[in-house]
């Protein structure tokens, strides 16, 4: 199972941040996902304004035990 870790960036600090959080940090840098309103666009994005962010992409190890 993969698992994403959503950071947003703005002056040098880095803040992890919710997915509702990040959709909403890619539409206000102007970043629209052609796949409906609640989807990210991006896996990663940088603006004008100074903003920028990445998702983390983990994989979950699921033991068979």
């Amino acid at each position: 199972m993969e698992n994403k870790r959503y950071f947003l960036s703005y002056m040098g600090m880095e803040k992890e941040v919710t997915r509702k959080e990040w959709i909403q940090a890619e539409r206000d840098a102007g970043f629209r996902s052609k796949f409906g309103y609640a989807q990210e666009a991006t896996g990663g994005f940088s603006s004008s304004s100074g903003v920028s962010g990445r998702i983390e992409y983990t994989k979950e190890v699921v033991s068979e035990n």
